[in-house]
């Protein structure tokens, strides 16, 4: 996962992190993981 430092902190799955409301994601984190998202979707093309 490319973000799997990132996310040590916090259940993962294929598609998805699981977070909290007691432990929420780092917003910083937020904006990279829509660009990532993005990048493979332009890339792919899905």
């Amino acid at each position: 996962m490319q973000f799997a430092q990132a996310t040590a902190g916090y259940a993962t799955s294929k598609g998805g992190i699981l977070f909290t409301r007691d432990h929420p994601l780092p917003e910083a984190l937020v904006p990279k993981l829509v660009e990532a998202r993005l990048a493979e979707i332009a890339a792919t093309g899905r």
